[in-house]
């Protein structure tokens, strides 16, 4: 298998662990608030890695460990505006808005990595962005509320989080780099609970392994699947790839907790798939255009 599908295969399988994290996340706070939820999923995952991974950790070069405190840091920013968004909003629309992500990446890249972004990259994208504002809007400005801010202000942050690990994962150890990141968010959601004075209940057994889900699968695996897909392929088009979290996030979102989406819903949802489909497609279809034309032109 070529390592570019490599890429696309680990980004696709992780947005749909990621997708299920909005509804698993809505019972975990059933029995937990966005600082003890955080605190746990992150303490779980960390643990894990450093238990796997743990010669590889304690001997990591100082810059290596600069640069995982780094995303560390961006990724617990951008969590904690998530989760606490989806106090206010629908998982549903908690995950449609995170993914507007997707039109801040290619900028962020063109400023900071000085790349040249292609014009299908840019109406992919645009196409996404109408999809998202298809589906939060309505005829009401007042409809938007502060839930649907924070979670436009995680995806400001999830969007650095996905161009520093593009950069990261193709200078870095992807294991290392990932460890590092998870202990560092371990450390601020445990610092932020201790300073709103968290206290802990583990008597409700579903959240307890609600929980337990959220820290092994959407945070320790799906990380993983990140920092090393990010590898083969480039910051816009894993971040339109990873924007299919949105659509496995409605997904579970009806399946588990009955969250069911409006017309105006699935309407953003099919632009979404839409702008994934031209970012894929394109380039594909302009190769074999390509390759068709090398052929002729050799007979």
């Amino acid at each position: 298998m070529k390592e570019l599908n490599k890429g696309r295969i680990g980004l696709l399988i992780m947005a749909m662990i990621w997708g299920s994290s909005f509804a698993f996340n809505e019972l975990a706070m059933q029995s937990f608030t966005p600082y003890q939820l955080l605190a746990l999923r992150y303490s779980i995952a960390a643990l894990c890695l450093l238990v796997i991974f743990r010669t590889k950790i304690l001997s990591a070069p100082f810059l290596v460990i600069k640069k995982g405190v780094l995303l560390g840091i961006v990724l617990y920013l951008a969590y904690i505006f998530q989760t606490v968004g989806l106090f206010y909003t629908s998982p549903t629309k908690n995950a449609f808005l995170t993914a507007f992500n997707v039109i801040l990446v290619p900028f962020l890249a063109a400023t900071v990595m000085k790349r040249k972004i292609k014009s299908y990259d840019y109406l992919g994208a645009i196409v996404t962005l109408v999809g998202i504002g298809v589906m939060s809007m309505t005829s009401r400005l007042a409809a938007f509320n502060l839930g649907d801010l924070l979670t436009l202000i995680s995806a400001f942050f999830f969007a650095w989080q996905i161009l520093f690990s593009d950069m990261f994962a193709k200078q870095e150890d992807p294991l290392v780099i990932n460890s590092i990141q998870m202990i560092t968010a371990a450390f601020l959601a445990n610092v932020v609970a201790l300073i709103e004075g968290q206290t802990f209940d583990f008597s409700n057994h579903q959240s307890n392994m609600t929980v337990i889900y959220l820290a092994v699968f959407c945070t320790m695996i799906a990380f993983l699947l990140q920092t090393y897909s990010q590898q083969f392929t480039s910051e816009t088009e894993a971040v339109l790839i990873m924007s299919l979290e949105s659509i496995f996030g409605m997904f579970f979102s009806i399946l588990i907790v009955k969250d069911y989406p409006t017309i105006r819903t699935l309407i953003g949802a099919m632009l979404i798939i839409g702008g994934v489909l031209i970012v894929e497609l394109v380039p594909l279809a302009r190769k074999n255009k390509v390759f068709i034309k090398e052929s002729k032109g050799g007979k």
